[in-house]
């Protein structure tokens, strides 16, 4: 989550907006969860590189699907 910025600006006021830290780590669980299992019980996967591949789409996802979906909220430092 490091590569994100911490904040963004809203483009008709500029007042300072976040994602919601809790939908983050919720669609992150879930999805590395989803992709996981079935990769390991399925496919015979080892563990770790499911959870690897699991991790890495969700680093190419998150933009596209999954941060359109993420709650706004005022960021307040």
């Amino acid at each position: 989550m490091s590569a994100y910025d911490e904040y963004f600006s809203c483009p008709h006021c500029g007042i300072a907006l976040m994602h919601d830290e809790k939908d983050i780590f919720i669609y992150a669980i879930a999805f590395i969860i989803a992709i996981t299992l079935p990769l390991i019980l399925l496919f015979n996967i080892n563990s770790f590189i499911a959870i690897a591949i699991a991790l890495v789409g969700y680093r190419v996802l998150r933009p596209h699907i999954f941060e359109p979906r993420f709650r706004i909220k005022n960021f307040i430092e």
